[in-house]
């Protein structure tokens, strides 16, 4: 029968001298249980540094992730709600881990020496492993993580990083400028962008005629967007631009068939962004082919409907408007966006 060892962190978030720790700790035992534990004390302390609840889930999902082709690294999770905070609650929480890895501990490793007397006294079938000690692989903690994520985010695996990643969504009526100034955004702060899907599917699906919309293509082209928005965050480094979102797609939807789609009304609920930027339509209009609402009524009109949609989801105080040519546009994006992340 093999070795068992155990490493036991909150991992809150987890971070490359978390995954230092687990691969070096891997390669001294034959089986390696990591322990992920969670309080509802968690929620408060991410509050407290002003970053989003990172749930159990968001790490055990992290961590099976990146190990889930290492099969002698199992990931368990363990949840202390019931026991007090450390460092008060050792016995009790001993007792937990032994239900939680029921198996002989033969290893527990840490990079804290001063644990070493903790676990000889409540663990003394289990030998202390000190793994860098002094940091010296990445000398990086949960805490500065949490304090500012963007100053450390070369310590965030890529995996991690989505978690963290400021959504920008760029919204405006017909040729308002909303895919010229994505892209520059994008380049400006060497990110990714995900493009509006609309005018794709157009082409792909209608004959490159917006004519030939119906109904029913609204809800495609509002789900793909989705799918377009998950690969930009993915790629993301701290920021991504996002081309257009729910809301314009069941404007186009109202406008073009006089009805809204309760199904799109769904995802409009569930999408979050931390950013809003509208753009005018006080560019000249330009066509490009597809659009076909270029007279000052035609555009005054898509104007009150989109403004209309925005009341109705309570999105009209959240966005910050921007005007002016294109050149005026880019500095007034970059302005907010310094503003409101200026960690970044």
């Amino acid at each position: 029968m093999g070795k068992t060892g155990v490493i036991i962190g909150k991992f809150l978030p987890l971070h490359l001298g978390h995954v230092n720790f687990i691969n070096r700790s891997s390669t001294k035992t034959d089986k390696l249980v990591v322990v992920v534990c969670h309080s509802s004390r968690d929620k408060k302390m991410c509050e407290e540094y002003g970053i989003p609840e990172i749930t159990v889930k968001d790490r055990l999902r992290w961590l099976h992730t990146i190990y889930q082709d290492i099969p002698h690294i199992e990931i368990r999770s363990l949840d202390e709600s019931s026991i007090p905070a450390y460092p008060d609650g050792w016995k009790e929480f001993v007792g937990l881990l032994k239900k939680t890895v029921p198996e002989k501990i033969d290893f527990v490793y840490s990079g804290e020496p001063s644990y070493d007397s903790f676990f000889k006294e409540l663990l003394p079938e289990a030998e202390h492993i000190l793994i860098d000690p002094e940091r010296t692989g990445y000398n990086i903690s949960g805490t500065q993580i949490r304090k500012n994520p963007y100053k450390n985010w070369e310590y965030l695996p890529a995996v991690v990083r989505p978690f963290f990643c400021k959504k920008v969504v760029l919204i405006g009526t017909e040729s308002c400028g909303k895919t010229t100034l994505t892209k520059f955004l994008a380049k400006a702060f060497n990110t990714s962008w995900a493009e509006e899907y609309g005018r794709n599917y157009v082409y792909e699906e209608c004959g490159g005629n917006e004519d030939n919309l119906e109904y029913g293509d609204y809800i495609k082209i509002a789900m793909h967007q989705k799918k377009l928005e998950a690969e930009a965050v993915r790629h993301s480094n701290k920021i991504v631009f996002i081309d257009t979102e729910a809301i314009v797609t069941q404007f186009y939807c109202k406008l073009y068939e006089g009805k809204e789609d309760p199904a799109i009304d769904e995802i409009i609920k569930r999408q979050n962004y931390d950013l809003w930027l509208y753009l005018e339509n006080d560019v000249k209009w330009v066509d490009d082919g597809l659009r076909k609402n270029g007279s000052d009524k035609e555009r005054n009109k898509g104007k009150k409907i989109l403004a209309e949609l925005l009341e109705k989801y309570n999105i009209a105080d959240k966005v910050k408007m921007i005007s002016g040519n294109y050149e005026e546009r880019l500095d007034k994006a970059l302005e907010i966006i310094k503003g409101e992340f200026y960690d970044i």
